[in-house]
Parts: structure tokens; sequence; C-alpha cells
């Protein structure tokens, strides 16, 4: 792992097998990580639309589609939304504009 923001940085894993991320997760948190049965969870495709080309159509027509077989492979319903709508009908802070809230708490932060 390369650290670039020890702020921000977070490990990942990336793989065909999902399977095996178990075993890796075990072996990267020990026993600080317990396994839990997620099967009656609502699993759902959280799909925010705020950063995505939307100007672009064949951008878009890729990733919709993507997303539409993701869906349908895991059974699953897909949710797209707002961050900003959102976060404008009930703001975590005092700032009900999500854009001016980032650029505001990143500059802050970074100080």
């Amino acid at each position: 792992m390369v650290l670039t923001c020890p702020q921000f940085d977070s490990p990942s894993l990336f793989g065909r097998d999902i399977h095996a991320f178990n075993s890796l997760v075990q072996s990267w948190y020990g026993a600080s990580i317990k396994s839990q049965d997620r099967s009656n969870r609502p699993w759902r495709i959280v799909y925010p639309l705020d950063f995505l080309p939307l100007g672009n159509t064949d951008q878009m027509a890729v990733f919709d589609e993507f997303v539409d077989d993701l869906a349908a492979y895991l059974k699953v319903e897909t949710e797209k939304f707002s961050i900003a709508k959102k976060w404008e009908l009930s703001p975590p802070v005092e700032e009900n504009n999500v854009a001016k809230y980032m650029e505001n708490v990143g500059s802050r932060e970074m100080s």
C-alpha cells in the first residue's frame, strides 16, 4: 500500500473471487472482525448521481447497463439518488449546501 494522504487512506481489496475476501479480511484485522450473517439484510445498489458524467450519454449508457446487469445478477433493486438533494432535505450540519460544506471543510482540515 502506498500512503498518499494518511487522513483519508483506507485499505481496499480488489479481486474476482468475493469468497476470498473473508479470509483476506480475517488475516488483515484478526479477531477484531467477527463474521456476520448478512443473509437477512435489505440489499440494494445505491447509485448516487451527483458525480457521474450525466451529460455524456454514451458513458452513462455503459454505466447504466453495468448497474442494471449487476442488479439483475444479484437480484436486488437499484436506488438512484442525489447526495446534494438528500443533504438539502436533512443537513447534518448548519450548511445546507453539500458542495459549499465540502469546500469549506476541505480547506479548513488541510490547513
